[in-house]
């Protein structure tokens, strides 16, 4: 009698650790059919053990490979067929009754009798979804920083080849009548090198160049013009939300600007320029666990949706790639340029689609969680009037260029020779400082990045130190730079962003000169 109940009391302690293992277990006798089942296994299965047990295995439960999602026959029979002493699969997607997507690791064991037969297995399944969440978010960030390291050297390039080729139209433009055969022309290479600068500006989103530039700025008013600006004028109908008492965010309001320019019109091309387009923007407050990747905080939610055909899921998994596209006209860049600015900000963005209904794209940003004022006056934007400068008096100022392309040092010597300036140029900072010495410089125009060399953000210290007196002006293709948008904090007069017009020079020139 004592033994008896001792094998119950050990029977009752081995039954509550198994029900108690973090991973799901089942157990199984030869034909399949479940004999227990802990209670994380009925969690992971989402079938209880009053469900399956005594019920075949297979018959309930199907795994699936991930890569092509075909039917997995049986994990077991490795084990029970082929008396292997472990099974362990790869990851392997389950569905489950709720339609739910995990993925799990499995690992099968036989159960053995005093002779060594196999009377029956095992089956441990570890739940990986969120590592392999992880995994691919992990891999694609990490494919975007190097694409945005290979995007960011040749934008720079391209953007001072872009300098030397919309320079020289832009001189050309100056120098030739309206009325001349050759002035047409030009005008349209000058319009294309504006849109070869603003894919340039695409590329080096990715590249540490497109760091945000974060202030504190009412979200609703970003989304509202954003989207007015790209349907004015179309077909699509606008179906606006936003919640009252939005919360404010650090953002830079330009690159979101961009994104929900980018967002709304993916979704006019999805409806091929006709359709509805339904965008809303609440607070949101995430829980600890409610949403994989995102940590507890307040958040603002943007969502927009359209009512085109819907992305297929084969598709969906590669739509934030760089350069994937499904249309036949674009660069597959507006959807990267989107998950790597959210990204920048901290947020997180989510897509849903369904071919034939729509698609939706959501969008988490981090809110400070204040509630701004909700002021219709719109941002007063000063913009410079082009207007006839008289060019006799610069005769007196002599502009030194330190730039490491020969082609932007002389295209800046031929426009600054357009506007009576006297020229010098430097290659490097050693130059810099020689001319320096020898000469009297008005003004310094510095290329922020020198490879190998010191750059404008290292020569401006020792410049204004030494030579006080000079006026000094930053310049890059790097348009998001903190230092081109904050250059006075850096000790900087003015800025112009490559690759500048005549105009553009002249009036920056005569503003730090004046």
């Amino acid at each position: 009698e004592e033994q008896s109940i001792e094998i119950t009391a050990r029977r009752e302690e081995l039954l509550s650790t198994f029900k108690s293992i973090a991973n799901g277990v089942v157990t199984f006798d030869l034909n399949k059919n479940v004999k227990l089942m802990n209670s994380a296994a009925e969690d992971l299965l989402e079938w209880g053990s009053h469900e399956l047990e005594g019920q075949n295995f297979d018959k309930y439960v199907k795994f699936y490979e991930e890569s092509d999602m075909s039917v997995i026959e049986s994990v077991m029979d490795e084990v029970l067929q082929q008396h292997k002493r472990e099974y362990i699969s790869d990851p392997v997607v389950y569905i489950s009754k709720y339609q739910k997507r995990f993925v799990f690791e499995l690992i099968v064991s036989p159960i053995m009798d005093e002779n060594d037969g196999i009377i029956g297995g095992i089956l441990v399944i570890k739940d990986v979804t969120l590592d392999r969440e992880v995994e691919k978010e992990m891999n694609k960030l990490k494919k975007l920083e190097s694409v945005g390291r290979l995007a960011g050297g040749i934008a720079h390039d391209f953007n001072n080849l872009l300098s030397g080729i919309l320079g020289g139209v832009n001189l050309s433009l100056h120098l030739i009548s309206p009325q001349d055969k050759a002035f047409k022309h030009l005008k349209i290479a000058e319009k294309a090198c504006k849109r070869a600068t603003d894919l340039t500006q695409k590329l080096l989103t990715f590249s540490k160049g497109g760091a945000p530039i974060k202030v504190a700025s009412n979200i609703d008013e970003i989304i509202t013009d954003s989207a007015e600006f790209v349907l004015h004028g179309s077909n699509v109908k606008l179906d606006l939300s936003i919640a009252d008492n939005l919360w404010s965010a650090d953002v830079d309001r330009g690159q979101i600007s961009q994104v929900v320019q980018n967002l709304v019109i993916n979704a006019v091309q999805a409806m091929d320029g006709q359709g509805d387009i339904s965008i809303n923007c609440v607070n949101r407050v995430i829980e600890y666990n409610e949403l994989a990747l995102v940590e507890p905080a307040k958040y603002i939610e943007l969502t927009i949706s359209d009512n085109g055909n819907g992305i297929d899921k084969k598709k969906l998994e590669h739509i934030f790639d760089p350069y994937f596209t499904t249309k036949k006209e674009g660069n597959g860049l507006g959807l990267a340029v989107t998950y790597s600015i959210i990204k920048k900000h901290g947020g997180h963005v989510y897509v849903t689609s369904t071919v034939g209904v729509g698609t939706s794209f959501t969008i988490l940003l981090p809110s400070n969680g204040i509630i701004e004022s909700t002021s219709n006056e719109k941002e007063v934007v000063e913009e410079y009037k082009i207007v006839d400068i008289d060019n006799s008096k610069n005769t007196e100022y002599h502009i030194l260029v330190m730039d490491d392309e020969e082609l932007i040092r002389e295209m800046s010597r031929d426009m600054l020779a357009l506007l009576n300036y006297k020229f010098s140029g430097s290659k490097n900072s050693e130059e810099l400082f020689d001319i320096l010495a020898k000469e009297s410089i008005s003004v310094v125009i510095l290329d922020l990045t020198i490879p190998g060399g010191k750059g404008g953000k290292e020569v401006i210290g020792d410049l204004k130190e030494q030579y006080p007196h000079v006026k000094a002006i930053v310049s890059s293709g790097y348009a998001s730079d903190p230092i081109m948008a904050q250059y006075e904090d850096y000790g900087f007069d003015g800025v112009v962003k490559k690759p500048y017009s005549l105009d553009e020079l002249s009036m920056e020139l005569n503003k730090v000169l004046h």
